[in-house]
């Protein structure tokens, strides 16, 4: 009894040495794997693959040769918040919640800037965290406010380096002062290589200037952050492709618009320079990775002219308020303020914030004769009322100009004052030669990946099953996307056979959540999305 006793001890305690072994073989195996995500915003093969056959992307060029490259296909709308989204969530719009580039918020009907509480699902950054993960983000799409993970967010969109404070206590987890010294923190704001140095800044007034500067910074803080932090995952956003190529596209392209040689010769490298700057920053953090590293280069659309029918249509809200002569109305002897706080040009509603020192009673009586106002207004070809849905708001009241008469009836007319106008007089055409369209690119090269192999059928959806797989982890069954498994060796995939679960959802939001207001940074972010034709 006492042999077969010390036997039983003998195989309990070879058993829980076993379990103790494979637990930390799994851990130092999962802490191998690793994957890096560079999000090159509006990239294109029509600019990248000329370059890359004149030896300009020589980075770019070692990782198709050593993995996978191909179109990857987008979906409408073609609005980076939602892409990006998707590509982080490998679910729709429909479930990520990220519906449109500005969103609204009920308590005042303005659509501001959508933030990271309004996304209703998990993004793989919070699936990893959860499964003991290291990640890091910079600059993401819709990150702001920063979640606490497991990791590192410096949340996104950035777009003025001034308002970023490195005592700031809600730009990034964890906070900037516990992330770098001061002098490096000053010092990833300093750009070497300014592309734009010597064009003249008159011929571009809308163009974003600071783009590169604030790309810069997110570069030099990722790099910084890669030296120091053990990610498993980790993601660059890059913003200025984009940018660059909306302005810029007539010149690189000259036969399909009508601009001088001159100019062609002045301004038809500005993208292509933007995409070799880039190609360094690719570069830079190459020489960072390990064996283990898996990269993925991808964008959320590509580019291509847009059509002279679909410049954008601008409404002139405060030349309405003013012919209508309620851009001030005065009550008794005090005088209210009519102001334009319309967002995107892809929303039919106006806002109008009534501004001045009134009573609630004076407030609402000024509201009520502006939209008296504006409820008469008639077509004079139909006699339909131009105005429709004009509804009261905290601040103010909103209204929508039908986009019926933006698009097929300009040349009608309304009576206003007795003085006819044509709604064409209420609009103003914008054309940014650059417009985006439904294919970006992707690139994955690293261990395990088929060489020099093209792409086929990739969606944005497929990043995040991938990286789920890269990882080891189950793919949700509620993902939109599917794990890319011709970009895998086949050893490979017969020895990490594709798992699955139901999904990762444990707290699922149903409801959308109002978005958390910054102010100050509001006015500046709708600022760069005019200068792209995005707004009004």
């Amino acid at each position: 009894m006492k042999v077969r006793g010390s036997k039983n001890i003998i195989i309990f305690l070879l058993a829980i040495f076993l379990i103790i072994l494979y637990s930390f073989y799994y851990y130092f195996e999962k802490n191998k794997l690793k994957v890096i995500l560079i999000a090159l915003d509006g990239a294109d093969w029509k600019v990248m693959q000329p370059l890359i056959d004149k030896g300009k992307l020589s980075n770019i060029k070692q990782l198709m040769d050593k993995g996978c490259w191909g179109a990857l296909k987008t979906f409408e709308p073609l609005e980076s918040e939602i892409i990006w989204t998707s590509i982080a969530t490998g679910k729709t719009l429909q479930k990520h919640g990220i519906t449109r580039r500005l969103m609204e918020d009920p308590d005042t009907g303005m659509y501001v800037p959508p933030t990271s509480n309004q996304r209703k699902v998990k993004a793989i950054w919070n699936i990893l965290s959860d499964n003991n993960m290291n990640v890091g983000l910079v600059n993401y799409m819709v990150t702001r406010p920063p979640e606490k993970i497991k990791g590192v967010i410096i949340s996104g969109p950035i777009v003025n380096l001034n308002d970023i404070d490195y005592y700031s206590r809600e730009r990034s987890y964890p906070l900037f002062i516990n992330l770098c010294p001061k002098e490096d923190f000053e010092r990833f704001k300093i750009l070497k290589n300014d592309i734009f140095s010597g064009i003249d800044r008159n011929m571009f007034p809308m163009f974003w200037w600071d783009v590169q500067k604030i790309d810069n910074f997110a570069a030099q803080f990722y790099q910084y952050l890669l030296k120091k932090e053990n990610f498993n995952f980790s993601s660059l956003y890059i913003r200025g492709v984009d940018v660059t190529s909306h302005i810029f596209w007539s010149y690189l392209f000259p036969e399909e618009f009508e601009v001088s040689q001159e100019d062609v010769q002045k301004y038809k490298d500005v993208i292509n320079n933007y995409y070799i700057w880039c190609d360094t920053i690719i570069g830079s953090i190459l020489r960072e990775m390990d064996k283990h590293t898996i990269i993925f280069i991808v964008s959320d659309h590509g580019f291509q002219k847009r059509p002279q029918e679909n410049s954008m249509m601008f409404t002139k809200v405060d030349y309405l308020l003013e012919i209508c002569g309620i851009n001030k109305i005065k009550k008794g002897d005090k005088i209210a303020i009519l102001k334009n706080e319309s967002g995107d040009m892809q929303f039919p509603k106006k806002n109008i914030k009534i501004i001045g020192e009134l009573s609630k009673e004076e407030f609402n009586e000024v509201r009520m004769e502006a939209k008296n106002v504006l409820k008469n207004i008639k077509v004079v070809e139909t006699g339909d009322y131009l105005f429709d849905n004009i509804k009261d708001t905290k601040d103010g009241f909103s209204f929508e100009l039908p986009n019926y008469y933006i698009r097929k009836k300009r040349e009608f007319h309304f009576m206003v004052q007795n003085e006819e106008y044509k709604i064409m007089d209420l609009l103003v055409k914008h054309f940014f030669p650059g417009d985006h369209r439904e294919f970006g690119i992707i690139i994955v090269s690293g261990d395990s990946i088929v060489k020099n192999k093209k792409i086929d059928g990739a969606t944005i959806f497929d990043i995040t099953p991938t990286i789920l797989y890269i990882m080891r982890l189950p793919v949700a069954k509620d993902m939109d996307g599917k794990v890319l498994v011709n970009i895998f060796e086949k050893s490979y995939l017969k020895s990490n056979p594709i798992r699955y679960i139901d999904t990762y959802e444990t707290d699922k939001q149903e409801a959308i959540r109002k978005p958390i207001r910054y102010i100050n940074d509001e006015e500046k972010i709708k600022e760069k999305m005019r200068s792209l034709g995005y707004i009004n």
